[in-house]
């Protein structure tokens, strides 16, 4: 149990490195134009994703998490790790329809 508190003091959060807070991501409307790769740094692994709420299906720690946008509008991202420590990202998505 100390070696696992300490590692985790020694272990920084979790951070979002994709999409960062603040974003406005331009996107196309097929399906593929609207898949995100979801980055993280940091943090204890299994990291868990949600996107407005919605925990998203887990992937590889520190691997990329997919996520398809359904449409236009703010999102806000949570990455969640083991430990129960947190980061945050808020971004921006426009749908380029041309």
């Amino acid at each position: 149990k100390l070696a696992s508190i300490a590692r985790e003091a020694q272990e920084p959060p979790p951070q979002i490195a994709y999409p960062p807070s603040g974003s406005v991501l331009s996107l196309g409307t097929g399906t593929a134009d609207r898949t995100l790769f979801l980055r993280a740094s940091g943090g204890t692994g299994p990291l868990r994703w949600l996107v407005n709420g919605e925990l998203l299906p887990a992937g590889g720690y520190l691997a990329p998490v997919t996520w398809t946008v359904r449409g236009a509008g703010f999102a806000r991202i949570v990455v969640i790790d083991a430990s129960g420590r947190t980061a945050v990202s808020e971004i921006q998505i426009k749908l380029d329809r041309s």
